[in-house]
């Protein structure tokens, strides 16, 4: 999500009404080779910001001093629990 928000997708395509279908095109496009979308509209707002949205998925792996694409998701699987896991804390300290 962060990939798109800095790349301000939403705020530039007023086609993708949705954060939800932006993150799954977004994925597919970064992530899986290519969007299974058909060639509409959408697909052609995601493609208008293809080079902006690999550089900050780009500068995103920078800050996480990730490599490849696997160890990204590793680290971002690693932040979310420890996120959680203050969440957890300060709601169970605050009854």
């Amino acid at each position: 999500m962060e990939v798109i928000q800095k790349s301000q997708l939403l705020k530039q395509e007023r086609k993708i009404k949705s954060p939800n279908l932006a993150l799954v095109l977004v994925h597919d496009f970064l992530l899986a080779g290519g969007m299974q979308a058909g060639d509409g509209a959408i697909k052609q707002a995601i493609l208008r910001h293809k080079t902006r949205l690999h550089a900050e998925f780009t500068q995103l792996k920078i800050r996480q001093r990730v490599v490849n694409n696997s160890d990204l998701a590793q680290e971002v699987a690693i932040s979310t629990c420890e996120r959680l896991s203050v969440f957890h804390f300060l709601v169970s300290r605050n009854p």
